[in-house]
């Protein structure tokens, strides 16, 4: 079992890539799958943030 400052951690890098990928998307004028190929960002890593990010935006449309 994790503990409190491992997930801590590990949400912490997690939101640093999202900031990366974001930031190279917008200042190279990359696609998503570019800018993750850019970073080296392993495959289950970026099915996780997909999956995140599709929940995200569908809370958003709710609201």
């Amino acid at each position: 079992m994790c503990n409190l400052g491992e997930i801590l951690e590990l949400e912490a890098i997690k939101s640093e890539r999202v900031r990366n990928i974001k930031s190279i998307m917008t200042k190279l004028k990359m696609s998503f799958k570019e800018a993750i190929a850019f970073l080296e960002i392993p495959e289950d890593e970026v099915l996780e943030l997909e999956l995140e990010d599709v929940f995200n935006n569908d809370l958003k449309n709710k609201n």
